[in-house]
Formats: structure tokens, sequence, C-alpha cells
């Protein structure tokens, strides 16, 4: 038989080495180059103090300095507006005329004489914070801020000066195919420059190749039947006017502008290094313990939760074929697929700890028999007895990720929200993309946990993910990023711009 040289896994690792090496290869080194390549990427000059924040990034080790196409995506469409048209949306979309904002939703976060206003409500300390010796740099602004976890702005065919009406819908607990449709079509072809994945690497099963791809909602319609914030979100605010918010997590189509969440600068979301162990002494098999968040289940809908189906395929609870693969004794081949009823309950330990979300008591008692709940609760440090660590959305990302990826352990993650950093992050070499689907979890732990290819490569991904996270994920450096997202911001609304 032939050698695991050819296994997607294999072929996806390698080639995110390279592709990491050319992300850390092509970073401006000067002022003078980060201008050139900002022109470059962008055909417009950067915004003002561009130069002091190059500086601080520099003198702070920041290991990217040009890759910030997240924020240009965000924020310069709004260049084609004048800062008087995008104040007059901002005013619209917290109005309140709907009652819509009550309690929770979005509001006016100003920043002045190096702190956030009251307007960021329990977001003002921790941003002010994540800045740290910016404080005295960042320019004023002034921006719309989400306190949800959801992302809201997805465009519908409403004209940004249509005052008529409410330009914010509640679309919790319904599905959202038909206004996904719509903005797909009203954002017309913007790509991201990504292709569709399972080209060529991927015999039979649906390996991630391109992350930015798979979280484009626009590509893949089947994700609808897949997860509960696309099938019955529990909260699910839309306003379907272009306006400027800062979201934490968004999939496309929508068009919020993503910034660190300041949840991850939680204490209890950092990582401790006396709460892990070494890889030689975590248990080889994949962990995840989580409630049942990310929708309002039905009794037609709770067995297609993204954590449900998780639990489900972890916990063996169906007999049913899964596709594997096997090595050839042709190299021109690599690998062949085969279905099998086969599965190896000992690489998994996964499991719900509590079903929440119930639209009425007989769906939690269907879920809690189904689940064999209640159970104990396992302690946080749990996660860290294993090599391989389960990341998966609740109603958006998930708060967890961070500390799995600045441990010695490998984070296998289960998203369709994009977040800031996905830019930063090579899939394949910092952590593991798993598809919506997760067809792929079986034999993805087969070959990582039970051939020496897939431990070599594991211990690798585990070690790469730990020292990126101290080199370029930590608050000090998503602190950097807010620094440059204010500068663009400012710029947005600065009365001069288009003179």
């Amino acid at each position: 038989l032939g050698t695991w040289s050819q296994h997607p896994v294999a072929v996806l690792h390698r080639r995110a080495e390279e592709e990491f090496e050319a992300l850390i290869r092509r970073q401006s080194k000067t002022g003078r180059a980060a201008e050139a390549e900002y022109v470059r990427r962008y055909a417009r000059k950067p915004p003002p103090g561009f130069h002091a924040w190059v500086a601080h990034a520099l003198k702070h080790e920041s290991p990217i300095i040009d890759d910030f196409d997240t924020i240009a995506h965000g924020i310069h469409r709004y260049h084609n507006l004048t800062a008087a048209e995008i104040d007059h949306r901002m005013r619209i979309a917290t109005a309140d005329t709907d009652g819509m904002l009550h309690n929770n939703r979005v509001e006016r976060c100003s920043f002045t004489g190096g702190g956030f206003s009251e307007g960021c409500r329990h977001f003002a300390n921790p941003l002010t914070a994540l800045l740290g010796r910016a404080q005295q740099l960042a320019p004023q602004t002034e921006f719309l801020i989400n306190f949800l976890d959801e992302p809201s702005v997805l465009l519908g065919q409403r004209n940004a000066d249509d005052t008529r009406g409410p330009v914010w819908e509640d679309l919790s607990h319904k599905p959202l195919a038909a206004a996904l449709t719509e903005a797909c079509r009203i954002r017309g072809n913007w790509t991201m420059n990504t292709t569709v994945d399972g080209t060529g690497s991927t015999p039979g099963l649906p390996f991630v190749e391109n992350v930015a791809s798979a979280k484009d909602l626009c590509q893949h319609s089947e994700y609808g039947s897949l997860h509960g914030f696309l099938m019955c979100p529990a909260t699910m605010k839309r306003i379907n006017i272009d306006v400027p918010i800062l979201s934490q997590a968004a999939p496309y189509p929508f068009a919020d502008v993503l910034y660190p969440s300041t949840h991850y600068g939680l204490k209890s979301s950092l990582y401790k290094q006396s709460q892990d162990r070494a890889w030689s002494r975590k248990k080889n098999a994949a962990y995840w313990t989580g409630s049942s968040t990310g929708g309002y289940w039905s009794h037609d809908t709770w067995r297609q939760g993204h954590r449900q189906r998780l639990a489900t395929i972890g916990m063996h609870k169906q007999e049913r074929d899964f596709t594997y693969l096997r090595t050839s004794s042709d190299a021109s081949v690599g690998v062949l697929p085969y279905t099998s009823a086969a599965f190896d309950n000992s690489l998994f330990s996964v499991g719900l700890t509590r079903v929440v979300g119930c639209a009425d008591e007989v769906v939690c008692d269907e879920q809690n028999s189904f689940f064999d709940l209640p159970r104990p609760r396992d302690s946080e440090l749990e996660a860290f007895r294993y090599r391989f660590v389960l990341d998966i959305d609740g109603n958006s990302y998930s708060g967890r990720f961070y500390r799995f990826l600045a441990s010695r352990s490998v984070p296998l993650k289960v998203s369709i929200f994009r977040e800031w950093h996905d830019e930063r992050l090579v899939p394949w070499l910092h952590y593991i993309p798993v598809s919506p689907s997760m067809e792929e979890l079986p034999e993805l732990m087969r070959f990582l946990a039970t051939t020496s290819e897939g431990q070599r490569i594991s211990h690798r991904i585990a070690e790469a993910g730990r020292e990126w996270y101290l080199k370029a994920l930590t608050p000090a450096h998503q602190g950097i990023y807010l620094y440059r997202l204010m500068l663009e911001l400012a710029w947005m609304q600065d009365a001069s711009r288009h003179s």
C-alpha cells in the first residue's frame, strides 16, 4: 500500500506551510513601504495618521502590517458617500422609531480624550484597555456598535434615504433564506478572491480548502438546513440599509464591520499555561461539551442544529455509514474513498450538557431523552486533557477559540462566522477548519489520531497555533488592529475627505 502523503489533510497542511511563509515574507518593514503597499492594494492613499500607526505596529512587533483587507472590505465602500450622508444613515439606524432598539441593539459609541464613551456601554472599558499605549494616538471618532453576538447588516432593496417606516426587522426564530437571497443578489458579484471548496484534493469528503468561501453563504445554500442561525436564529435583528455598524462576527453577505470581540480579553477567556499539560500527557481524542445554544428549536429543527449534530456524531447516536479514505497501491491515485458503518468511539469525548432555546417543553424533553441528559458538567479545564479540542458556533462565534489556539492542543473549528482574525490565521497550520456538515469529521479524526503522519501534523499544528497566537492575536495585537480600524472610521467620517 501507499503512504498517507496524498491524504487531503497532508496536502492542505503542506499548502498551509507555504501560504504562511508567503504571508510573513510579504509584510512591509517601513512606513514608506507600507504606504506604497496600501496604495497598490486599495488604489487610494492611506488615512491620516497611517505612518504613526505603522510606527506603533512595528515598535510593538506586529508581524502583520499590510494584510488588513477585512477592514478595507468593511469600510471602503462608504467612501462613495460624504461624511454628512454617512452621519444621516447612522441617525436613521439609531432613531428607534419602531421600538426595536429598546434595551439591546445598536448605539452610537465615540472615542475622545483617550477613552470610549458611555454610548459604548459595557464595551467601553475593555475597548479602551485593548488600545493600550495607542489610547493617546488613536483619532477621535464615532461609530455604531452592535451589542448582540449576532450580526445585523443584511442589505435589502430599501433606499437608505427612504425614512418611511422601520429600517429594522425582527427575524428572530425565522428562516433567513429569503433575506440572504436578497442580500446576495444586491451585493452582486463581490468576492473575496476565493475559490469554491472541494477542488481535487478532497475526494468524497468536504474538507475545507478555503475558509473564506466556506463562510460565504451565497455559495452555500445548503447551510440553511445545517446551522441554527440560518434556520431559526435565537436573535436576529436585521437592518436593511447599508450603514457602518461594528459587529463581532458575521458571515458573508452580512455587511457588518468586524472588530475584535471584547469577550476574548476577559480573564475567563484567556489561556493559563498552568492549566494545560504536555502533548504527550493528553488523551488522543477530540473533546467538546456545551449547551444547545444556536437556535430557537422546534420539533422539526432541533435534530439539524449544528451543536446537536456534532453531539449526534460524536456520541454515535445514529447507526449510519461514514466516508473514509484508504491508501492506494497506485501512487498516482493517492487515496481512495470508501463507506463503512464503523465508528471509533474512543476518538471522541463529546456531549451536550444542557438544552436551551426550546419553543416548548416537549422539545426540551425530546432532546434531554435523546442526548442522555442531565449529565454532570465538566470543568472548563477538561478540554486541555485532550489533544484535539472542538470549537463550534453557538448563537454566533465561539468565545473559547483563543484559549484553545494558545494551548498545546489542536483546535478543530466549526464555524460559518467571519471574524477580524481570519486573514491572519492560516487554516491547516494554526488550526483545523471543519465543514458545517461535519461529514469529514470521522475520517479527519481517524487520520489525525491513528496514523503516524496524522500525529506528526497534529503536533505541528498545536505548536504552530500556540506560537502564532502569542505573536499575532494577543490583546496587544487586537489593540493594534482596533487602532487601524479607528483610523479608517475617522477618515470615512471626515468632512474634508471629498475635498
